[in-house]
């Protein structure tokens, strides 16, 4: 009987073999490690199981060629671009960002949520302003609505908003709490 390898037989094969870590484990690693091309047009998770028996089996210089080969590393990135903006890293999220050949909405978005976190409103809607109009989406309109609250660019976030098309109930939502704090702010000034 034979089994036709699919995402999920491959997962579990990997695994597998990352965990026994034997002669026949090693063997099954390299003979994937040839046929790179077929592996690459599976999905994150097989990759990522392959990259797992590669970092098992100590082939560094492997996984290193894996992971640059790989055609998404989009959600990767966005998580270390968000993680360096959290802790104010902000001129390492941008080093990233610029790095990335042809950034998606994930990663538009995570650099401007990044500059909003740290007051870089001005930067944030620049950035926004360079994104392809076609990719953005509620969650964008959300970030960047917010990177305008942290900076009290009021004047910038009512434009935008205003420049929205399909206004969901979460943009009307940030926008009206946006305002509310500054006509609170504004009482108390």
């Amino acid at each position: 009987m034979t089994i036709e390898p699919d995402s999920t037989n491959l997962v579990m094969l990997f695994n597998a073999c990352a965990q026994l870590r034997n002669e026949r484990a090693l063997k099954i690693k390299n003979s994937f490690l040839n046929q790179m091309s077929k592996l690459f047009n599976s999905t994150n998770h097989v990759v990522n199981s392959f990259l797992n028996i590669l970092i098992k089996f100590r082939d560094i210089s492997s996984a290193e060629n894996v992971f640059v080969q790989m055609k998404t590393k989009e959600i990767i990135t966005c998580g270390i671009i968000m993680q360096e903006g959290k802790v104010g890293y902000v001129g390492k999220a941008l080093n990233i960002f610029d790095h990335v050949e042809k950034p998606n909405k994930m990663i538009y978005t995570a650099m401007i949520n990044s500059f909003g976190l740290n007051g870089m409103g001005h930067e944030a809607v620049d950035l926004y302003r360079r994104m392809p109009i076609d990719i953005h989406d509620e969650v964008t309109y959300i970030c960047i609505l917010n990177a305008c609250s942290h900076s009290g660019l009021i004047d910038k976030a009512h434009s935008i908003y205003n420049n929205i098309k399909v206004k969901t109930e979460r943009i009307t939502t940030a926008m009206v709490g946006l305002t509310i704090v500054f006509v609170l702010w504004g009482n108390l000034v």
